[in-house]
């Protein structure tokens, strides 16, 4: 009779570990996907702000627009 007890015990062990290894694996791939459309966001939001300020000084300095338009 022990040792079926004790089977069984270790079998719920492991089957308690493996249901809290799926939950933390999904909790950590949910994570990195709020992450990366976190970055995304941002990386939209800073490029606006980069081309308004690249427009500014291209506005204000002429030449400038020579410059990028050769190099672009």
């Amino acid at each position: 009779m022990y040792l079926i007890a004790q089977y069984s015990f270790t079998a719920l062990w492991c089957l308690y570990a493996a249901l809290v290894s799926i939950i933390l694996y999904l909790h950590f791939i949910e994570r990195r996907i709020a992450f990366l459309r976190a970055l995304q966001r941002e990386e939209t939001k800073l490029g606006g702000e980069l081309e308004e300020a690249l427009n500014k000084l291209i506005s204000l300095f002429p030449r400038l627009r020579k410059i990028f338009s050769n190099s672009g």
